[in-house]
């Protein structure tokens, strides 16, 4: 069973990108477990494939909180189903690493992690770092693949602006431009790396 940890702003495309995801390994007869816990913003009810299950984590504000129920959550989604996946949607002001270090003791057979992939969209991403909260750039340094969603409907100069921020925050990661509503060949990428790439956490500097 592989670990899909994503993170982003409300906004960025997170769900869609969830959807897709899924649907895509769905298609391909994996069974999938989404646990999303962006409580009463999002919604996986026009789900239909029965190869995916969807779960929500509830109160999930405070970040011991979170960690504690997202805990049990999973172990309930994977007693019974025996996913091959579970794809966790993430508060965006959520850690991975802190979430990931959580999840590593639990006793899941087979348990592994993908690269943990964080969501912007060029269009509102704010490039000047002293407007950004601190918590922004921590997730950005945190993941290995950060995805510039909706890029059909970005100017190429923000575009560009955005890459470069990303890059001089995070040089260590891969930066793909998507479209999870026109799902390209960069998505088909990402894909590809979260089913054959593992998620090794890096350290996080200040």
């Amino acid at each position: 069973m592989k670990i899909i940890i994503i993170n982003g702003f409300p906004g960025s495309g997170k769900t869609t990108t969830i959807k897709e995801i899924a649907k895509s390994l769905a298609e391909e007869g994996k069974k999938v477990v989404i646990i999303f816990t962006e409580e009463g913003e999002v919604s996986y009810s026009d789900i239909k494939n029965t190869n995916i299950i969807t779960k929500e984590v509830i109160n999930a504000c405070v970040p011991c909180s979170l960690r504690f129920n997202l805990e049990s959550t999973l172990k309930t989604a994977t007693s019974g189903s025996n996913p091959d996946f579970v794809i966790i949607e993430l508060l965006s002001s959520a850690s991975s690493s802190q979430i990931k270090a959580s999840l590593e003791p639990m006793n899941i057979p087979d348990m592994s992690f993908a690269p943990v992939v964080n969501i912007v969209d060029p269009k509102t991403f704010i490039t000047d770092i002293g407007k950004l909260p601190k918590f922004v750039i921590d997730r950005i340094k945190e993941a290995n693949i950060i995805c510039l969603n909706k890029t059909e409907s970005a100017k190429d100069e923000k575009i560009r602006d955005v890459k470069e921020f990303l890059h001089n925050a995070n040089p260590d990661s891969t930066i793909l431009g998507i479209s999870a509503h026109k799902p390209n060949e960069k998505f088909k990428s990402l894909l590809d790396q979260l089913l054959n790439n593992d998620g090794r956490m890096r350290d996080m500097k200040s």
